[in-house]
């Protein structure tokens, strides 16, 4: 993880990485931020030209079919999310278009709306992907977490298992499930932190971020090698203004999320991990 010019000192990885708690990791972190004026995060990467996102929306009755309402909204309409305050708007899109109705929360029986954007003119954004750096994956892990239990299905609600009593960054990295239960774990607000993150990988990559979703939770960075999916590409974004200027609108239809999509769920996932750490503890 680097500064503007210079290199976080092993002593303050050292100090991070033994915090007690995500809340006392956070405000160390912060402190750090702010005290050594840190902008890069993560590696920056191009999405190509030609390169197609989406975006659900849930159908509420109005039919969503013009290209006006598949952009940004008007600032005094736009409510605090992952990676934007209030008023500040951002682009959420992704390129895999399966995982988009979990991450708006669908329900079995929901009518909802897929649009499909195209990439014209390549552009570099910002992300937590890093080789070699454990306070940038337990970042990166904060956040691809979900803000609330009604994101989970009944089964992973079920299987999910939170292991400690208090969660500290080094247990962020040993359970691949905790992107599922972090924020019970946070006394400040999940999104207050991903907000800042946002402000820091901004200042370096003005158009947007790059993210994975809890939902394809295969991701692994911080070690010898970044590990992902189906290369980096893949993922989703958080893109701004500067950012959106590089996309053209393809279109959108009207689709239902389905029982049978709403079973296909990350309980599997779940049991996997829960299992293999199971195995670990005996």
């Amino acid at each position: 993880m680097y500064f503007w010019g210079t290199c976080l000192k092993e002593e303050n990885i050292k100090d991070l990485m033994n915090c007690k708690s995500l809340d006392e990791f956070f405000a160390r972190f912060f402190g750090l931020s702010f005290q050594e004026r840190m902008s890069v995060l993560g590696n920056e990467y191009t999405v190509p030209a030609g390169t197609i996102l989406y975006r659900a929306r849930k159908y509420n009755g109005i039919p969503l079919v013009n290209e006006n309402e598949w952009w940004v909204a008007p600032p005094k309409y736009v409510k605090r999310g992952r990676f934007n305050y209030d008023r500040k708007p951002i682009l959420y899109l992704g390129t895999m278009e399966f995982v988009l109705p979990r991450e708006i929360g669908l329900k079995p029986g929901d009518s909802y709306y897929l649009a499909k954007y195209e990439c014209v003119t390549g552009f570099k954004v910002g992300s937590l992907l890093k080789t070699n750096s454990l306070v940038t994956h337990v970042l990166h892990k904060v956040a691809m977490a979900i803000e609330n239990d009604s994101k989970l299905t009944e089964n992973e609600r079920k299987n999910l298992r939170v292991r400690f009593d208090e969660i500290t960054p080094m247990r962020i990295l040993d359970d691949y499930n905790s992107p599922f239960y972090l924020h019970r774990c946070m006394k400040k607000d999940l999104y207050m932190v991903t907000n800042r993150l946002a402000d820091l990988i901004m200042q370096k990559s003005p158009c947007g971020i790059r993210y994975c979703s809890c939902f394809i939770p295969t991701e692994m960075s911080g070690g010898p090698q970044i590990i992902t999916l189906d290369g980096e590409i893949e993922g989703n974004y958080a893109l701004t203004e500067k950012g959106i200027s590089n996309l053209r609108w393809l279109g959108c239809e009207r689709k239902m999320y389905t029982e049978e999509d709403y079973k296909r769920d990350m309980s599997m996932w779940i049991n996997i991990v829960n299992n293999s750490m199971d195995k670990e503890d005996t």
